[in-house]
């Protein structure tokens, strides 16, 4: 007779035990799967151990409880590789996440089923740590280069290309055509997904692109990951547990004995700071950037141009129209503006539900729009606040606003590519076409452009609100705004046009020396102030329907994360909060948030956030603190 230990792939509370033990009376293999009993219900399940129970006669009395039998063996072989286990252990330790949970984002959505078992390959663990990483600081052409070189010189072994967007995979599939790629994504059938996976169980696929899915297939002979553009926000999971790819792909490398590449079109200040201690390799093979206008808005206005555009922007748009040469107009903001105002009383019209802004979207009927609970009207006719006033457009202009603003310069009406009017991949295609035609010389797009960056190339690029490219409410604000910018330098222009309010403000985007002294100065404020690299954040959100319950309940968890700190010790470990959400209420929802900053890390981080109660949303590492 055998103990079994399993984990279920269901969803579990984070404060229930994530392992169970069953009685079975033959030995399982590590990554069979199993149905158990939980309740009065059978799930799947995946065995993690097996142990003869003469060995633990002790612990099974000292349990207090019956063990019960599995209900049956769905595979007698193995169904995930021992990375993959090893894969599921890791983030569940790194993001606090339960084991369940951890589990059931590496597993396939089809194991357990009929019809779809795997043959999974023999395969050990890798000792190596840590795994070899390189950064590249590439443009397209050399990042194109660079993965060819990569296939070439990786043999019979398998190569990852990670990318942020389905879209970008596609792209890459036809570059890379001559190397017979498989596309993994989500948005595959399972039939597709099933096949893919014995492609790669079974070796017969050798280059692998996919989005932050297919870092966890059950690699054969993987040589080689390849993560393009990191710092994408796509590469961060919005679900439990709330990984950061670029992180698990340094993982999954180390895990199966692989070599991991970032390519990447700017250093992040933790990069910077570990590249000037040796600690990671970093490679520049960027082009010497463009000429790089800036021009102030101020001096514009104050000059008399209360255009959108600066004179200098006007000149190069007339030149491109007679040129035909291409020009990317890029906005940082959707549709039309950013708010709508009454003449009168000066009151934006508010999302009854988050009590923010609604943007104004104009199509063939002006709407109203709240971006976060996506509610919708039409325009009223007259002021919601005063009843007096009429209304108008206010705040930033969106890229349907700048579109208005070219026709008036050149007499044509641009292409807008935006994801608000985009709503497919034909929409996309029709735009492209309508001007690799030349009907127009000039696009208007936001950053949906990037996922284009590897096929386009434009003559000249203007970005005419260059201050809100790091508009984020994070403290990393300024170097998004840079890789923002070197995303833009992707497109090869032979002049960049860079209009700001305050053209000092944006030095760190046109100057390489303003940089350098940005980087050593913001490194010297995160030192004194406690922030990455030199600690490690956590956020802990606490949501509900009722204001006054979920501010209390914040108050509460964050008292005894205190105590905890106290009781253990931890004099790294700094409680921040609560204190509400950037966008309190959304939705109907009401947040606040509690920070921890912390010199904790792996299973000691782990066993710390085991003092967050259960209904509190943790994200290790967040994306942004607000």
């Amino acid at each position: 007779m055998y103990v079994i230990r399993v984990v279920p792939l269901v969803a579990l509370p984070p404060n229930v035990p994530q392992t169970l033990d069953y009685f079975w009376p033959t030995p399982l293999l590590r990554g069979v799967i199993v149905r158990a009993w939980l309740g009065r219900r059978i799930v799947i399940a995946v065995v993690m151990a097996s142990t003869d129970v003469r060995h633990s006669k002790l612990a099974v009395k000292r349990a207090g409880y019956e063990l019960k039998k599995l209900n049956g063996v769905i595979t007698e072989l193995p169904q995930l590789t021992e990375p993959q286990l090893a894969l599921a252990e890791w983030l569940s330790q790194q993001y606090a996440a339960g084991a369940a949970t951890s589990m059931r984002s590496v597993a396939p959505p089809f194991i357990g089923k009929r019809g779809s078992s795997l043959v999974i390959p023999r395969s050990e663990v890798s000792g190596a740590s840590p795994a070899s990483v390189r950064l590249m600081l590439t443009g397209p052409g050399q990042a194109r280069a660079e993965i060819e070189r990569v296939l070439a010189s990786a043999g019979s072994g398998q190569v990852a290309l990670i990318v942020p967007e389905i879209a970008l995979a596609e792209r890459f599939s036809s570059f890379l055509a001559a190397y017979h790629p498989l596309i993994v994504h989500s948005d595959l059938s399972s039939k597709a997904l099933l096949n893919a996976h014995r492609s790669v169980c079974s070796g017969d696929a050798r280059l692998i692109i996919g989005t932050r899915g297919a870092l966890a297939l059950p690699w054969k002979s993987l040589a080689v990951v390849i993560m393009e553009d990191p710092q994408h926000e796509a590469y961060k999971s919005e679900r439990a547990p709330r990984m950061n790819a670029a992180d698990v792909a340094r993982e999954v490398a180390r895990l199966n004995g692989a070599q991991c590449i970032y390519l990447a079109p700017s250093l992040t200040v933790v990069q910077r700071y570990l590249a000037d201690r040796h600690v990671l390799d970093v490679t520049d093979q960027r082009k010497a950037s463009p000429r790089i206008d800036v021009v102030s808005i101020t001096e514009e206005q104050r000059n008399g141009n209360r255009s959108l555009l600066s004179r200098t922007a006007q000149s190069a748009l007339e030149q491109a129209v007679e040129s035909r040469r291409p020009v990317l107009v890029y906005s940082s903001r959707r549709a039309y503006a950013t708010a709508i105002r009454c003449r009168s009383c000066e009151a934006a019209v508010m999302c009854t539900t988050c009590g923010i802004p609604m943007r104004l979207h104009r199509t063939s009927e002006d709407m109203l729009v709240c971006y976060h609970c996506s509610a919708f009207i039409r325009v009223p006719r007259m002021c919601p606040t005063c009843a007096t006033g009429t209304l108008r457009a206010a705040g930033l202009a969106g890229s349907q606003r700048l579109a208005e603003a070219v026709e008036r310069i050149t007499g044509e009406r641009p292409p807008v590519l935006d994801s608000d009017l985009v709503k497919s991949t034909s929409d996309a295609r029709g735009i492209w076409h309508a001007f690799e035609d030349m009907r127009t010389p000039v696009l208007v797009a936001t950053q949906m452009v990037f996922a284009y960056r590897y096929e386009r190339t434009f003559k000249t690029i203007i970005v005419p609100h260059a201050d809100t490219l790091g508009s984020d409410a994070d403290f990393r604000a300024s170097e998004r705004a840079t890789w923002r910018f070197e995303k833009l330098l992707d497109f090869s222009p032979e002049t960049m046009i860079v209009q700001a309010w305050e053209p000092s403000a944006v030095a760190i985007l046109s100057d390489p020396g303003a940089r350098d002294s940005w980087f050593r100065n913001e490194l010297d404020d995160r030192r004194a102030l406690g922030w990455p690299p030199f600690t490690r954040l956590v956020k802990c959100t606490v949501a509900g329907r009722i204001r006054t319950r979920t501010s209390r309940d914040a108050t509460v968890a964050a008292e005894r994360l205190r105590q905890a700190v106290s009781h253990e010790r931890l004099a790294g470990t700094e409680i921040i909060g609560p204190v509400p959400s950037l966008l309190e209420h959304a939705n109907g929802i009401w947040s606040h948030h509690i920070l921890i900053k912390t010199s904790l890390s792996g299973r000691s981080l782990a066993q710390f956030l085991r003092y967050v109660p259960p209904h509190v949303v943790v994200d290790v590492d967040p994306r942004s603190i607000a």
